[in-house]
């Protein structure tokens, strides 16, 4: 967490019995984090701070990531 928060980013969900209603869903846990961009993103995954800490989080679970751009409403 701390390497999330230094890097701007901020916890959006974190919910440890998410309820799927279509199609199988991975794991118990489901957390959903915010940067500023894609690249905030990808630079706090990429960082030498979080990759110290990512094999302690790949030993502990079966995980799957994935960054998206977020959406806005277009104009009407």
């Amino acid at each position: 967490l701390p390497t999330i928060l230094e890097a701007g980013g901020k916890v959006l969900v974190l919910d440890d019995a998410p309820q799927p209603i279509e199609g199988n869903w991975h794991g118990t846990r489901t957390v959903i984090l915010e940067f500023e961009s894609v690249e905030a993103a990808r630079n706090w995954y990429e960082s030498a701070e979080y990759q110290e800490h990512a094999p302690m989080r790949h030993a502990a679970a079966d995980n799957n990531a994935v960054i998206v751009a977020g959406f806005e409403m277009p104009a009407s």
